[in-house]
């Protein structure tokens, strides 16, 4: 798993260190470290379909090889419906998989059927049984709702809890009866951004990838795009060097 290095370094994340500047995305240049995952991306792919494949896709990606094999036919749950849930519908959907998709906003459960699910509904809803649940919103209450809707044999991959939040009810009877797997994904794998890059260049014209990315704004006007983003609004914002 390198991406629990012991000596790991992450982009963005880093103490400014003016001995070693130009290591995060907000910037018209960036300079990688040695050891650095890259993948190609064909020059055809639009910069706003591009631009979360190093983020959001590629931890989905990580999160769909966690649940293991997608058999075709397959009820899947999402709980969540913003940038990393929205593209799991797609992804799943993408393996032939019955997608259930759960949100409070109504928009962004809208976009959802757009991006390939089969059934949509608020929090709070009856979902059923289902062989996979993902959890991509760190809700507590949505992580109770993964569990217990697992059918037998059924996976819970949880990705939104990053962090503290209040327990959850976890009955080990149940669990163990129901040969359950509950599974924590944090990060990525260099594979899961291979992965990302083959998904969205191969699937974004068939799902509306490009509106999840809008209102480009300069660099100079980073303060104001990342203090006016509405949840209930578009996923993302860009930013043109």
């Amino acid at each position: 798993m390198p991406q629990k290095c012991l000596h790991l370094r992450k982009y963005g994340h880093e103490p400014w260190d003016p001995g070693d500047p130009l290591r995060g995305g907000f910037a018209t240049h960036c300079v990688l470290w040695p050891g650095t995952a890259i993948a190609a991306v064909d020059e055809s792919l639009p910069a706003e379909v591009a631009a979360p494949v190093s983020c959001a896709t590629a931890t989905v990606a990580a999160v769909i090889r966690a649940a293991g094999p997608i058999r075709e036919g397959a009820r899947a749950l999402v709980n969540g419906a913003g940038m990393l849930g929205l593209t799991a519908v797609a992804m799943l959907a993408a393996a032939g998989a019955e997608v259930i998709t759960v949100d409070p906003h109504e928009r962004r459960r809208e976009q959802a059927l757009r991006f390939g699910a089969a059934e949509v509904r608020p929090v709070g809803s009856p979902v059923g049984e289902v062989d996979v649940a993902l959890e991509l919103s760190g809700a507590s209450g949505a992580v109770q709702t993964c569990l217990d809707s697992l059918a037998v044999g059924g996976t819970a991959v949880l990705a939104g809890s990053v962090s503290p939040g209040p327990a959850v009810n976890l009955d080990p009877e149940r669990l163990v009866r129901g040969l359950h797997r509950v599974v924590g994904v944090h990060n990525y794998h260099p594979d899961d951004l291979r992965t990302a890059v083959e998904f969205i260049t191969d699937h974004h014209r068939q799902r509306p990838f490009a509106e999840l990315v809008s209102d480009a704004r300069p660099l100079t006007g980073l303060d104001t795009a990342t203090s006016t983003t509405h949840p209930d609004q578009v996923p993302r914002r860009a930013i043109r060097p």
